[in-house]
């Protein structure tokens, strides 16, 4: 009985260092939040792109200490098994056509469609064929691919030219890609100095320095893209380096 006015003590003090605990490692955490705008070439001079998606933006670290940070906080995330990202074929087309993933993680590529694509990339240590995969009435056919080389990888399938996907593998585990407004979010960085940079393709790369604290932090951006993108959907080649046949996607 002698103790009985210690214990809620005891709970009281345990309850304020859990309390304590959890609010100091909120602190080490921010966000940033912005919008992109895209200004392309139009009809009378130039103005704003309507959709505005497609721009994969990253917070890339900068100093040794915060670097270190981040790499074991994408390491434990590895670890933790990641959720894989479908990157679904469907009517000819990749869904999505822009996708962003960290380093060491897994893609599913999805087919619905219920004829053949044969998905691949020649895309330096990204390169990888998964053959002829179609869906069926037991559902898509599903095949994983794991990349562990920070880099862009242009997706084509060998069957339809005009199929053209952009994965972006990125060492930094803060990333994503602006919906059709334009807008992103990087949540849980630690505190501290970053280089968010914004990707898009027939762009160079744009960066803008920030200092995450404690609250979250706007980085809006404007990107020219003054090239086209198609381009890159009418010249490529088949895996083995040969032309498309002018008649192969009539037949499939």
């Amino acid at each position: 009985m002698r103790f009985s006015g210690s214990i809620p003590r005891l709970a009281a003090c345990a309850w304020i260092f859990v309390v304590s605990g959890v609010h100091a490692q909120s602190e080490l955490l921010s966000e940033v939040t912005g919008k992109v705008t895209i200004i392309e070439s139009k009809l009378f001079g130039t103005g704003p792109k309507n959709d505005a998606s497609g721009v994969v933006v990253s917070a890339e670290p900068a100093g040794a200490a915060l670097q270190e940070k981040v790499r074991r906080i994408a390491e434990a995330r590895r670890s933790a098994r990641p959720e894989t990202v479908d990157i679904a074929q469907r009517k000819k087309r990749f869904d999505p056509a822009v996708i962003s993933i960290t380093r060491g993680e897994p893609a599913a590529f999805v087919n619905y469609d219920r004829f053949f694509h044969n998905v691949f990339s020649v895309s330096g240590a990204n390169r990888f064929d998964i053959g002829h995969k179609k869906g069926g009435s037991d559902g898509p056919s599903r095949d994983i691919v794991t990349f562990n080389t920070p880099g862009k990888v242009d997706l084509f399938c060998n069957i339809h030219q005009q199929m053209f996907a952009l994965l972006y593998v990125m060492e930094t585990p803060f990333h994503a890609v602006t919906d059709e407004n334009g807008g992103f979010s990087l949540k849980g960085l630690p505190r501290g100095e970053y280089r968010i940079r914004f990707q898009l393709e027939g762009t160079d790369d744009l960066e803008k320095p920030v200092v995450l604290g404690g609250k979250p932090e706007t980085v809006d951006a404007t990107i020219n893209q003054a090239k086209k993108t198609n381009a890159r959907i009418k010249d490529h080649l088949r895996k083995d380096g040969t032309t498309y046949p002018a008649t192969a996607d009539d037949l499939y």
